[in-house]
């Protein structure tokens, strides 16, 4: 009792306050301010204050007196704590983060007997999380049942876990990849294998790109040289024409160097360097007839062979460096094929005059060694270690005969291996291993450095003319019938581009020399 009789009470002063015996308290504060009438604070944020439920609005629950927003939005949690349906449990990432009365939902450990948690006027509360209400299976969505008035999950199938209720895949679900709640987004939007990756498929990558490693990787440009419509052409890997020159003449010869460059030879003698856009950038019409085979260096300088029985290499201006000439007074005018290792040696390969013969020529074009065959040499490859690898035949089609042959930096035989009919194109990846094409027994094949078989595809109404393999292990073969057909590293036809209306004479792709192993080229200095 106050002075004069008077009940004294706080709500006479000037300023809100509480009241404790007769001494009015300063208002106490939330957060950063006061919580106005009707409110209560609750860890620093202002609430209404509730009884029940009615007392809220739809999107809150009365708990603590207080009305607890489902959305969780504004509530601040201590550390180690998160909100789950308005209210704070002790933070968790699977089960065996919480306590045996307790389970792992949104990441927070809520009670498995569902006391004191909130859930809508259309839930209900099943194990600690929220459901949709229900009266039968019916009621409830495809892989969910009715538990106990709650539609929730089906029981998880083998090779499945229970995240939030929901069975899913760790090793798959980019919600829950290798554990619940673990999220999957940004450059790493896909899981496989339980692990954040950009991709698991090639359809997780744009439309030019395929997925090597879990890594979106730009799929190989193809080059192409054509007979008949006398056209080299660009196209990107997935088989768009970016960009084709009409030579006027058959196109039988076609490189493509680390840079993008591009290199072609024609049955009228010429040879032309392009820009990567496209661009002529010089001819070069030193060859008397057909230029058959073209090689490039990491130097820029081209390598042409001629059936005018002359191998040529020309600098990237477009000049003349030397030529090499076989000498032999020939009725039959020879085929030559050409390829350079990586310390600038040439070797090229006749299909005759007077007999088939393999050169090995040192970077000043002059000769290192020769080797006789008696096969004709149709195409030559060579890989990092210096091996040499050359595609033979001869005689009439089926009738005829060829092999694959692997012979040393020093032109020994290493292997052979017999086909049957003449080869027409070979290509060598970084691990030694060997892809051709022979038109005449219509196969596409991959030999191991060991000279086996390790996969062939046969079409008989189809007729290979060259191959080529990038440096992921596509394999790439031009057919007679003017398409382009992409093959996986097993052999298993991919896709195919339809690119001429008359035979490829020749294909490249990038990156680089041989399209496979432009990281072993270094320029010199």
């Amino acid at each position: 009792m106050a002075a004069g009789g008077f009940l004294f009470s706080c709500s006479d002063s000037e300023s809100s306050a509480e009241c404790e015996g007769e001494e009015c308290l300063e208002e106490p504060t939330c957060g950063d301010g006061h919580c106005s009438e009707g409110e209560t604070c609750y860890r620093e944020v202002c609430y209404p204050v509730c009884d029940i439920d009615a007392d809220c609005g739809d999107d809150s629950r009365c708990a603590d007196a207080h009305c607890a927003p489902l959305d969780c939005e504004g509530v601040e949690c201590p550390a180690e704590e998160t909100c789950y349906q308005g209210l704070c449990y002790s933070t968790c990432e699977s089960d065996a983060d919480c306590d045996d009365e307790d389970r792992c939902g949104g990441q927070a450990c809520v009670p498995l007997d569902c006391e004191g948690v909130l859930c809508a006027d259309d839930e209900v509360c099943w194990e600690g999380i929220c459901y949709a209400t229900c009266q039968d299976d019916e009621d409830c969505g495809q892989g969910m049942s009715c538990e106990d008035g709650a539609c929730v999950e089906a029981e998880c199938s083998q090779g499945e876990e229970s995240c939030d209720g929901q069975c899913v895949d760790l090793a798959t679900d980019p919600d829950h990849c290798g554990a619940c709640q673990s999220i999957c987004d940004g450059d790493t939007a896909v899981c496989d294998g339980g692990e954040c990756v950009q991709c698991a498929t090639d359809s997780d990558c744009a439309s030019y790109e395929h997925c090597i490693d879990n890594q979106c990787a730009p799929m190989a440009n193809i080059y192409t040289g054509s007979q008949v419509d006398n056209l080299l052409q660009k196209f990107d890997g997935a088989g768009e024409k970016l960009w084709s020159f009409d030579h006027g003449e058959w196109v039988r010869g076609v490189a493509v160097d680390p840079d993008g460059y591009v290199y072609s030879g024609d049955s009228g003698g010429e040879v032309r360097k392009f820009s990567p856009e496209g661009d002529l950038l010089w001819s070069f019409d030193g060859h008397d007839y057909t230029v058959e085979n073209v090689a490039v260096d990491a130097d820029g300088y081209v390598y042409t062979a001629s059936w005018d029985g002359t191998v040529r290499k020309i600098d990237e201006e477009g000049e003349e460096v030397w030529l090499f000439e076989i000498e032999a007074d020939c009725t039959v005018t020879p085929d030559l094929s050409v390829a350079v290792d990586t310390e600038g040696n040439v070797f090229f390969g006749s299909t005759s005059c007077p007999v088939a013969t393999v050169y090995k020529i040192d970077r000043e074009g002059d000769e290192i060694w020769s080797v006789e065959y008696s096969e004709q040499i149709r195409d030559i490859a060579v890989d990092t270690e210096g091996f040499i690898y050359l595609a033979t035949g001869g005689g009439d089609h089926e009738d005829g005969w060829g092999t694959l042959k692997k012979i040393t930096t020093q032109g020994q035989p290493v292997w052979t291996f017999d086909y049957g009919a003449q080869l027409w194109s070979v290509a060598v990846d970084p691990e030694g291993a060997v892809y051709t094409a022979g038109a005449w027994d219509r196969s596409v094949r991959k030999i191991s450095a060991e000279g086996e078989k390790v996969w062939e595809f046969i079409d008989e109404s189809l007729y290979p003319r060259t191959v080529a393999v990038d440096s992921d292990g596509f394999v790439y073969s031009g057919f007679s019938d003017g398409i382009v057909r992409k093959f996986d590293d097993q052999g298993d036809p991919m896709e195919t581009f339809e690119v001429s209306e008359s035979a490829i004479n020749d294909l490249a792709v990038d990156p680089g020399l041989y399209g496979a192993f432009p990281d072993e080229w270094e320029a010199d200095e």
